[in-house]
């Protein structure tokens, strides 16, 4: 019998499950974020990233990439993947823990020229570099899924900068085509 504690697959429903809480209550809301949404949303966060960062080290198949290699390479995709979105994070300051707002000016410039949602990015990738690192197939088996929801979120996030910024953010979608990966999507 699998222990379900050590299921890779357990932990995967965790941050599946909060991300899809997140497109649901997020995205449908019409209030302001009060202290407790806000408080919600970071608890929410942690559910998401939290086990992602635990998953390889749960029992699962190896990559079969050898110490040399997977260190080096899954150590520069982990830090590129985080360092982007430190950026964007960086760029946003305060601003980054809100819903999208008409107060808050529209980051158009540095990793936000590049795409459009580069959290996103960081988001999507880190999970890539981290599981070469430590040779966890089923995690990064899992990238699949954490992109697919990352793409969902933002588009339904954009929704909501169109209705916020209107035709800046139209203008922005036409000279920043691309919403989570430079030149692919």
């Amino acid at each position: 019998m699998i222990d379900l504690l050590s299921s890779v697959f357990l932990w995967a429903s965790v941050p599946a499950g909060a991300m899809l809480a997140v497109i649901v209550a997020f995205h449908f809301e019409s209030e302001p974020r009060t202290t407790e949404k806000k408080a919600l949303g970071f608890l929410v966060i942690l559910l998401f990233e939290v086990p992602r960062f635990a998953m390889p080290f749960l029992p699962q198949p190896g990559l079969g990439i050898p110490r040399m290699i997977a260190w080096p390479l899954g150590g520069a995709l982990f830090a590129l993947a985080m360092g982007f979105a430190g950026l964007a994070a960086t760029r946003l300051g305060p601003a980054v823990a809100d819903a999208p707002s008409k107060d808050e000016e529209l980051q158009t410039s540095g990793v936000y020229g590049l795409v459009r949602h580069p959290i996103y990015f960081g988001d999507a990738f880190w999970p890539v570099g981290w599981s070469i690192l430590f040779g966890a197939a089923y995690s990064l088996a899992l990238t699949p899924l954490w992109f697919a929801l990352l793409l969902v979120q933002s588009s339904l996030e954009e929704r909501k900068l169109v209705g916020e910024h209107g035709e800046a953010y139209e203008h922005y979608k036409e000279h920043v085509p691309y919403r989570i990966i430079p030149k692919v999507v």
